[in-house]
């Protein structure tokens, strides 16, 4: 346990020397506050840009708070996914590409703890910026629009993080097969678009898909709950774990050197 840590902090700290610990919850945070604010002025954004003719009118109806936090949530699902894939397709590739990985296991280090600290680290950076984006998103709803729920912002984010945790689980995966990063950030961004589009096409085939838990986000906000969460929580939690055992099992079987 005591390795562990030691390893994880030193994962916290090459996270900080690369700005990732500045850069990736900053991106999140942006992308959490334009949709409120883009939701709010957009007559005015039509009016100003939208090139109609004299005197026509569009009623836009205001959103609800928790539409738009929902909306900010799906940004963070797009374009927070392709942030994560992009700051943590090198963890392990690049490492192994590198050598540094071979120089941090010739030392008494298990393959498990060097994966699981990797892992751990970038839990945390996907946790401190979703959480900035949603409170930013939060923020601007109930500043802009009407007053938003507590409780049920912090379970969406707790379930989105859980769908966002397995997504980090395939990257870490695939770093340990690949040794390019952007083939690691490609298949991380596959899995995640082949994921949605299945759950979306086959619903009831697919109930129990990791990427139903960002789906099920606007019924959470809106209070009416979210049923069938069970199932897919469980597949997710399963997953995970099977994915870092086997990456685990291919750490120890494949060669640390370079080339």
């Amino acid at each position: 346990m005591r390795q562990w840590l030691v390893l994880v902090r030193k994962e916290m700290l090459e996270l900080w020397r690369s700005r990732k610990w500045l850069w990736v919850p900053l991106v999140f945070l942006v992308l959490g506050a334009m949709q409120p604010l883009a939701a709010y002025y957009m007559p005015e954004i039509l009016d100003t840009f939208g090139g109609l003719p004299e005197g026509a009118v569009i009623e836009i109806p205001p959103p609800l708070p928790g539409a738009a936090v929902a909306d900010a949530l799906n940004q963070l699902g797009t374009l927070g996914v392709l942030v994560l894939a992009l700051a943590g397709m090198g963890a392990v590739a690049t490492e192994r590409s590198s050598g540094a990985a071979a120089m941090v296991l010739v030392k008494p280090v298990s393959r498990a703890a060097y994966l699981l600290a990797k892992w751990a680290a970038y839990n945390l950076l996907m946790l401190a910026s979703v959480a900035a984006g949603l409170a930013a998103a939060a923020y601007y709803t109930a500043l802009l629009i009407g007053p938003v729920a507590v409780g049920p912002v912090l379970g969406v984010f707790a379930v989105f993080c859980v769908w966002l945790s397995f997504l980090l689980t395939v990257l870490i995966a695939a770093g340990v097969v690949l040794r390019s990063a952007a083939a690691v950030a490609f298949v991380t961004l596959a899995v995640a678009v082949v994921l949605a589009l299945a759950t979306s096409l086959l619903a009831g085939v697919m109930a129990w898909s990791p990427a139903r838990l960002s789906s099920l986000a606007p019924g959470i906000l809106a209070g009416t709950g979210a049923p069938g969460l069970a199932l897919p929580l469980a597949v997710t939690a399963a997953a995970i774990a099977a994915l870092l055992a086997g990456a685990t099992s291919a750490l120890r079987r494949r060669p640390m050197v370079p080339g």
